[in-house]
């Protein structure tokens, strides 16, 4: 059953790219809501089944609030949202190469949204356009490290969708909505990093999110949240992980972006005389 289930999700994410690919956006986040709720039934029942193995021993605990995914976007409107100031991010783990690593897909950008982009954004990151998948395997929900990285890739791929909505129809709630589902992303990932299995995922997962962020953050001119972005990143380049993943090419961009912010901080996160 569980195989199933995660061959269901993926097959559903792939769908979704598949939309991306083609500029349906509507669809494709229509599309990762289905996956989403579908990941949510499959932790409950994981929740159900772990209890009912365990009832001889079993104590209540207090739950943590899960995202519900209700409003126009797919996400509640009570959902996290990242504090100014984020916690230092903890030593990368090692790798344990359990399940096959995330790749990530380039998408097609329209020319009429690039020029739409670059025409009326004064952001100091450029856009990650690239969508997330992971291969269907045995193992894939074996861990809550592997649930959790999969939730997380799935709203990454919908906060990407909502932020290209955004973009192309220049509405200030979209952008809201992109950030909002990438800081539920941030805190899936933040609560379970020391459980993931792949350093690769966890390392594109949190670049990819900071660099989004960093991007809404700094078209909108907050300074500070734009910093806070800019210091993740850099402390994630400061890894020895991250050297060993410069040469591939989902990497590229975080490194070209960052060289650029460093260049243009002293300039625009400065505060105005």
């Amino acid at each position: 059953m569980r195989t199933m289930i995660s061959a269901s999700i993926v097959d559903l994410n792939n769908q979704a790219l598949s939309h991306m690919m083609k500029g349906d956006l509507n669809e494709t986040v229509g599309t990762l809501g289905t996956a989403l709720s579908n990941l949510k039934m499959y932790q409950d029942l994981e929740k159900v089944l772990s209890a009912s193995q365990q009832q001889s021993c079993y104590a209540p605990q207090a739950q943590q609030q899960q995202p519900c995914f209700l409003d126009q976007y797919g996400c509640s409107a009570s959902a996290p949202i990242l504090q100014q100031h984020y916690a230092p991010p903890l030593q990368v783990p090692p790798s344990g190469a359990c399940c096959p690593p995330m790749t990530s897909v380039a998408l097609t950008i329209p020319a009429s949204l690039l020029a739409n982009t670059s025409s009326t954004t004064t952001s100091l990151f450029g856009l990650f356009h690239r969508a997330l998948t992971v291969p269907n395997s045995d193992a894939l929900f074996a861990s809550k490290g592997n649930t959790d990285r999969v939730m997380a890739m799935l709203l990454y791929n919908m906060g990407l969708s909502v932020h290209l909505q955004a973009l192309s129809s220049g509405k200030n709630s979209e952008l809201d909505g992109a950030l909002q589902l990438y800081e539920m992303a941030f805190t899936v990932v933040e609560d379970s990093w020391s459980n993931f299995d792949n350093v690769d995922d966890l390392m594109l997962l949190l670049m990819a999110l900071f660099n989004n962020m960093g991007h809404i953050h700094s078209s909108r001119f907050d300074l500070e949240r734009t910093q806070i972005c800019l210091d993740w990143l850099r402390t994630l380049a400061a890894n020895p992980m991250f050297q060993s993943f410069m040469a591939q090419a989902e990497y590229a961009p975080f490194f070209m972006n960052l060289l650029v912010a460093l260049k243009q901080e002293r300039h625009v996160c400065s505060p105005a005389a």
